[in-house]
């Protein structure tokens, strides 16, 4: 049986400048899997939440709040807290619940809006049933390039190193989106990105994702 996900987001932003007021767009992380290569404004906060479900066969899985703080004391570099999300997973005779792990990053601009560097790392602290085993670190290269007025596109190239029982585990990341705006507050997006394990028994994953921003 191939697993089907659904996923749904909802997501909010606040943009709280803390000095004058900025007339660029507001640029999220969120809802895709790609990472922008936007980092936000010196002496900004913003802040990014939503909901995801997810659903392969009879197993639900919800994912509440994930909230991401952006912000920036330094220019051209962003600090990234990834704050604990409440995780339920609800499954015939199943039924587990608890908060995922805690992540912290930052993110480096070296041509603005275009190419950025992304280091984070996830810290054991969540659930036990949720936690990893040990902190893992992870490092991407982000791009973005505007097509035309109305279309965009973004990519990221990463790595990050996976815990496990008795070693760890390399893991490669891809993903490639096309943005469209379709008016000054709707756009839409079309999105592949894959997951590649140097290892035996790592199966690689890809996945095909597209959605509504307003």
């Amino acid at each position: 049986m191939r697993p089907i996900y659904i996923i749904m987001i909802l997501g909010c932003m606040l943009f709280f400048p803390g000095a004058g007021i900025y007339s660029q767009d507001l640029v999220g992380d969120r809802p895709d899997a790609t990472e922008s290569a936007s980092t936000v404004p010196l002496g900004s906060w913003q802040f990014e939440m939503g909901y995801t479900l997810g659903k392969m066969g009879d197993i639900k899985e919800h994912s509440i709040g994930e909230l991401l703080v952006r912000f920036s004391l330094v220019s051209k570099l962003e600090f990234r807290v990834g704050i604990n999300s409440l995780k339920i997973i609800d499954a015939p005779g199943i039924s587990e619940s608890g908060l995922e792990d805690f992540q912290l990053g930052i993110k480096y601009s070296i041509i603005e809006d275009k190419l950025a560097l992304l280091a984070g790392i996830t810290l054991p602290t969540g659930a036990e049933a949720f936690r990893v085993d040990s902190a893992e670190p992870a490092l991407s290269i982000l791009m973005a390039h505007d097509l035309s007025e109305n279309w965009s596109i973004g990519a990221n190239l990463g790595y990050a190193s996976l815990s496990g029982e008795s070693d760890r585990m390399n893991e490669f990341f891809a993903s490639l989106a096309l943005g469209r705006s379709l008016n000054d507050k709707l756009g839409v997006f079309f999105e592949y990105f894959g997951y590649f394990y140097k290892k035996e028994d790592g199966d690689s994953r890809h996945y095909l994702d597209t959605g509504l921003t307003y």
